[in-house]
């Protein structure tokens, strides 16, 4: 399904199921596949199969090498971090937190920090971590130690002055 929304990005979920034969019934059709089944169906299986998709392919294709893709004969990566916002709820506010401002008041949303690990020259993100505002992108960037292949070098942007992995 997740393959299917990006290759018909243009549709409708519940059109790209119809298209995908995705029904429990047998062929998808528009008297079987309503509307919100497809949400129902998402909510029911969580973020688990996307977060493992991620994860399998991550692997796979961000350590692939390609002619001219080496820098000095080593593949090359970089860890970054970000900042991103979040809907404003109670539940995510008081999961993520939230960054100051100048007047001591909270942000307007909930914050949380993502790091990745990505390929530099193909783009493709091996991993990313995510944790509270308030956590360390040191801590975040420590478990991708295992997965940078032998033959690379990584550059660590913003971690000035520390030593990782």
């Amino acid at each position: 399904m997740v393959l299917g929304m990006a290759l018909f990005r243009d549709e409708p979920v519940h059109e790209v199921a119809r298209r995908l034969n995705i029904c429990a019934q047998g062929l998808a059709s528009d008297q079987l596949l309503a509307r919100s089944g497809v949400t129902e169906a998402r909510k029911r299986l969580g973020a688990d199969p996307v977060d493992s998709l991620f994860r399998q392919t991550g692997k796979q294709w961000g350590c692939e090498r390609y002619e001219g893709d080496d820098w000095n004969v080593l593949q090359v990566f970089a860890v970054d971090g970000a900042l991103l916002r979040t809907p404003d709820s109670p539940e995510l506010r008081e999961h993520f937190g939230s960054g100051n401002t100048g007047t001591e008041r909270q942000t307007p949303f909930p914050m949380l920090r993502l790091v990745a690990l990505m390929n530099v020259r193909s783009h493709v993100i091996l991993d990313a971590q995510h944790s509270p505002y308030r956590g360390s992108e040191m801590r975040l960037a420590e478990t991708f130690a295992g997965q940078i292949p032998d033959n690379s070098t990584t550059l660590f942007e913003g971690f000035w002055g520390q030593t990782c992995c």
